[in-house]
């Protein structure tokens, strides 16, 4: 038999549109899920969404960086689902398709229906900082 809190044993996330795969390492998390006898995936997300929660209290438009990946999709994902309007994302994608993670973002953003906003860097960064800026 497996152990609850075994990193090696695939946990699913999911978010919406369908899971996400992903290893549940041995935390803080998987010690409260074990000792109240609830799973650590069902853990984990019950407290990223009650902490999402507890930050939307704004008078102001709210927004989240939006990289694409596990993490800022899963905090875009309880902003979208608990705001009245669209939630303002923001993305930086790489000319070099090596280190461009903004299909990632687009969908996610789509997914949510966002206000997306995405720019795009090349490797000389520096002499974009002003634009970037504005």
């Amino acid at each position: 038999m497996e152990a609850a809190g075994d990193p090696n044993v695939p946990r699913t996330l999911t978010l919406a549109g369908g899971p996400i795969d992903t290893r549940v390492s041995p935390t803080v998390v998987n010690k409260l899920a074990e000792e109240r006898g609830t799973d650590p995936a069902e853990e984990l997300a019950a407290r990223l969404e009650r902490a999402v929660k507890i930050r939307m209290a704004a008078d102001v438009p709210l927004g989240a960086f939006l990289s694409g990946g596990v993490d800022s999709s899963a905090v875009v994902a309880g902003l979208a689902r608990h705001s009245a309007r669209p939630v303002e994302t923001f993305s930086i994608g790489f000319g070099d398709a090596r280190f461009d993670e903004s299909p990632y973002s687009t969908q996610v953003a789509e997914l949510w229906g966002t206000n997306h906003h995405a720019m795009q860097v090349e490797a000389d960064a520096a002499s974009n900082l002003e634009a970037l800026a504005t």
